[in-house]
C-alpha cells in the first residue's frame, strides 16, 4: 500500500448512510428532471451569456444529453471533468450497493500529506478543464 492513500474494506451495518445514496438520488431526480423537460439541458449559460466567457462548468448538459444518446466522447468533449465527475458518483453508487448487498464498506484514508495532494490535485483538474474549455470555445 502506498503510505499516504490506503484503503479498507471493513464490515459496516447494511443501512447506514452513504454517499452514495445522496449521489443515486440526484442521478435519479435529475434523471426525471430531464425526461419531464428535456429543453432544460439546452439553456444558455447565464455566466457566458453575461460576461461572454464560459464558467467551470460549462458544457455539463450537453455532456449529459450526449450520454443519454451514448455518445461518449461527445460527452467528454464536452467537458471532461464533468464527465469523470459521473463517472466517479457512479462508483460511489456501486460502493452503496455493495454496502447494501453484503455490509461491507471500502474506507479511503488519507494521510495529511495525501490529502494535500487530493486537493491540489483537484484544483489542477479544475484549472486544466477550465483552460480546455476557454482554449476550445464551449
Amino acid at each position: 500500500m502506498h503510505k499516504h492513500f490506503q484503503f479498507v474494506i471493513k464490515p459496516h451495518i447494511r443501512l447506514g448512510f452513504h454517499p452514495g445514496i445522496a449521489i443515486a438520488y440526484i442521478f435519479t431526480v435529475g434523471a426525471a428532471f430531464v425526461h419531464v423537460w428535456p429543453a432544460m439541458l439546452m439553456l444558455p449559460c447565464p455566466w457566458k451569456t453575461f460576461a461572454g466567457i464560459p464558467c467551470p462548468s460549462c458544457g455539463a448538459g450537453r455532456c449529459v444529453s450526449a450520454l443519454l444518446r451514448w455518445r461518449v466522447l461527445e460527452a467528454i468533449a464536452y467537458n471532461p471533468l464533468f464527465f469523470f465527475a459521473l463517472l466517479s458518483g457512479m462508483l460511489a453508487i456501486i460502493a452503496w450497493l455493495l454496502q447494501l448487498t453484503i455490509g461491507k464498506r471500502v474506507h479511503i484514508r488519507l494521510s495529511s500529506p495525501g490529502l494535500t495532494f487530493t486537493r491540489r490535485s483537484a484544483l489542477a483538474a479544475i484549472a486544466a478543464n477550465y483552460a480546455y474549455l476557454l482554449y476550445h470555445g464551449i
